[in-house]
């Protein structure tokens, strides 16, 4: 499941934004209703053979790095004792305190954006895996996949793409740099037979449950 920010009031669409509320009840519908959530080392293991995923297995991810994963997220995952990734974009978290971070052209104020600090104190969490959703490719691979070893003392594993699109050229880059999983935003059901393509599905707005 494919999240972005999560706000307590409305939910800004430019933003992809999801209420705080309503991600609450989703968890806890998940949960309630037979579905287990699952970390990217699951996936992994389960790829290798190590450990079979359980049925109706979830994961949770969130992209683009907002500070909303640090205030608001992650004491969720928290009191769910329920894993997630977190693939913040180099660039917009490496964005000075005090300047307006370039959000596509549109001019977001900074402390939307988590800092390199959050990133390492949450690096530091069982339930949370940092992966990476570019600097701004071979060059960005390697600058995005360098500051997070730097922030959280181990390479990323996750690569996320901008936008959900996958690229043959820039995989295998990404791939040079270590990366075993690869997110897109395309339709269907992860197989752990195939990493590099894993779909999500998108939840933004206010989605009925």
């Amino acid at each position: 499941l494919a999240y972005h920010d999560v706000e307590d009031d409305a939910a800004d669409q430019r933003y992809l934004s999801v209420r705080t509320s309503a991600l609450n009840e989703q968890i806890a519908w998940l949960l309630h209703h037979g579905y287990h959530a699952v970390s990217v080392q699951d996936i992994l293991d389960a790829h290798h053979g190590v450990k079979p995923l359980p049925a109706k297995a979830f994961l949770l991810s969130f992209d683009d790095g907002y500070s909303s994963f640090y205030t608001r997220v992650w004491p969720l995952l928290k009191a769910w004792n329920v894993p997630a990734l977190w693939a913040p974009v180099g660039s917009w978290v490496d964005t000075p305190a005090g300047q307006p971070v370039n959000f596509g052209g549109l001019m977001t104020p900074r402390e939307r954006f988590a800092t390199w600090e959050m990133v390492r104190e949450l690096s530091r969490s069982p339930l949370v895996e940092i992966g990476a959703h570019t600097w701004r490719m071979a060059d960005d691979v390697q600058k995005v996949t360098a500051k997070i070893h730097e922030v959280a003392g181990k390479a990323p594993r996750a690569w996320v793409w901008p936008y959900g699109a996958a690229s043959g050229s820039t995989l295998a880059i990404a791939k040079q740099q270590g990366y075993q999983l690869a997110f897109t935003l395309n339709d269907g059901l992860g197989n752990v037979k195939d990493l590099d393509n894993i779909p999500r599905m998108l939840i933004a707005g206010n989605p009925s449950i």
